[in-house]
């Protein structure tokens, strides 16, 4: 009983209140635990972000350069690309879908190291024109 003769009844009006406040105090118990969860996800979450974000962009620039630079390395390109394709193609499927594989990779590095189509229409035929 809330201070006062335990003898005397408890007034309904100090009741209500007193359970109000218990609701109050569980409520902001519970917002207080929930609040100190968020922050313990959202910090490494944005910590996360933000390593990579990071090492996106930096990636990008390398690839980005590494495709501007393209011409240099045309032989190695278009041979390695050969090679890499004639290979998965060779172990999955055999001899002449190897070949066939290395021609369809050549052909493709050729044309991208040559500009015979580019890269940059792409996105657009991907995720159509705007």
């Amino acid at each position: 009983m809330a201070g006062g003769d335990p003898k005397k009844p408890l007034d309904p009006q100090e009741a209500f209140r007193s359970g109000i406040k218990m609701v109050v105090g569980a409520v902001n118990n519970t917002l207080a635990g929930l609040e100190q969860v968020t922050e313990g996800v959202r910090k490494p979450t944005k910590a996360t972000l933000h390593s990579m974000t990071t090492n996106a962009t930096i990636a990008a620039k390398f690839t980005k350069d590494l495709y501007n630079k393209r011409n240099e390395f045309a032989p190695q390109l278009i041979g390695g690309s050969a090679v890499l394709g004639g290979g998965i193609m060779v172990l999955r499927r055999g001899r002449i879908a190897g070949v066939v594989g290395a021609t369809a990779a050549a052909g493709v590095a050729y044309g991208v190291v040559y500009d015979q189509f580019s890269l940059e229409s792409v996105p657009d035929i991907v995720f159509g024109k705007k």
